[in-house]
């Protein structure tokens, strides 16, 4: 018999974080999210609106800077003095320059980066997704510097966001990739399918088991446009049950797991949720999970935003499926004193990630 664990868990990167990212809670990420998407509209037009761009700079300055890769004689967009407290646009218009924003980053002290591994150490699995990584390299340096060399390769692709946020796999000692595939460059109407990726990778393993793992980081619900956040997801959960007619689910062994940035039954997520011969492993595993134990996200309610799917095939091998929570923080206030962080998990800005991670088992 062999025992296969497969989980999935969104370390809000590895390293270092985009400030903007790096917040007590989603509302204030998503307010300034949305004032970057004001901003880049606002630097997308021929004449600019000196007034509003300044004040928009004025409130996002400690977060993004601009990367200016050629000027009309001008090197910055925005000038803040801090004489006066007050903010310079140095530009007249988009033809004026040619670049674009970057966002600040903070590094993480050696306790985040240990309460991340934790996590990790906890779900003890063999085949990990992560959700919100740097890169195949920051995995790599993650690996060998802070969980003592524990998996044997890592994989990612680097995506589109300009945050710094990939998709990204290990694997365990004895799991081969065998094969694999991006779908980063997918466009439609001249947007791109996804935010980050659906990341394709096919591992053999012991006992001759091979398995097909879809990675997913769908479309958040930050930002100043619900409908259009929610349109994105619908286009990629929709995508991804169009990938899924490869597969015979019936008899392939295939997971879908991620951050799906919504829950189970939201409209967004139907086209996927729905399709047929693919099954939520806490509905998978006798007796199902209780709907209020499945929760990966605290915003307003415990929600479950994090998802690990499973073909038909792969359903009845399911034997055992846990939620690491102690890595959030405030955990006690969530639960009613019911869980409880880790006790090296003191706040926020120490907490491992504010998604706890799910891992399965799977006997063969």
């Amino acid at each position: 018999m062999t025992e296969v664990r497969i989980g999935t868990f969104n370390v809000e990167n590895l390293f270092s974080r985009a400030r903007v990212l790096n917040k007590a809670d989603f509302a204030s990420t998503a307010g300034i999210l949305t004032k970057i998407d004001i901003l880049k509209s606002e630097l997308a037009k021929k004449v600019y609106d000196k007034d509003a761009i300044a004040t928009l700079y004025e409130d996002l300055r400690d977060y993004i800077e601009f990367n200016v890769t050629s000027s009309k004689g001008r090197k910055h967009v925005c000038i803040w003095h801090a004489d006066t407290g007050t903010v310079e646009v140095d530009v007249n218009g988009r033809d004026d320059w040619n670049g674009h924003i970057v966002v600040k980053r903070s590094k993480f002290d050696d306790v985040t980066r240990k309460n991340t591994a934790r996590v990790i150490e906890s779900l003890d699995a063999d085949i990990l997704a992560l959700i919100e990584v740097e890169d195949r390299q920051t995995m790599e340096d993650f690996n060998a510097d802070v969980l003592g060399s524990r998996y044997a390769g890592a994989f990612s692709i680097q995506g589109f966001d300009s945050r710094g946020i990939d998709v990204g796999l290990y694997f365990a000692r004895g799991w081969t990739l065998v094969g694999c595939a991006t779908h980063i460059f997918e466009m439609v109407d001249d947007h791109r399918i996804f935010s980050r990726d659906c990341l394709e990778v096919e591992l053999a393993g012991p006992g001759d088991v091979r398995i097909h793992v879809l990675v997913n980081h769908f479309k958040s619900k930050s930002g100043n446009a619900p409908a259009e956040s929610d349109a994105k997801r619908l286009g990629e959960a929709t995508r991804v049950a169009e990938i899924l007619r490869r597969f015979d689910l019936r008899r392939d062994f295939v997971v879908v797991l991620g951050d799906f940035n919504d829950t189970p039954t939201s409209g967004p997520l139907a086209p996927l949720m729905t399709v047929d011969g693919l099954r939520d492993v806490f509905d998978a595993v006798v007796p199902p999970v209780p709907v209020a134990d499945r929760w990966t996200y605290h915003y307003r309610s415990n929600e479950q935003i994090d998802h690990v799917l499973v073909s038909e095939a792969l359903a009845g091998h399911v034997k055992k499926v846990e939620v690491e929570r102690r890595g959030i923080a405030d955990l006690d206030r969530y639960t009613g004193g019911a869980q409880v962080s880790f006790d090296t998990v003191t706040s926020w800005r120490n907490a491992a990630s504010d998604h706890a991670g799910i891992v399965a088992t799977f006997s063969f």
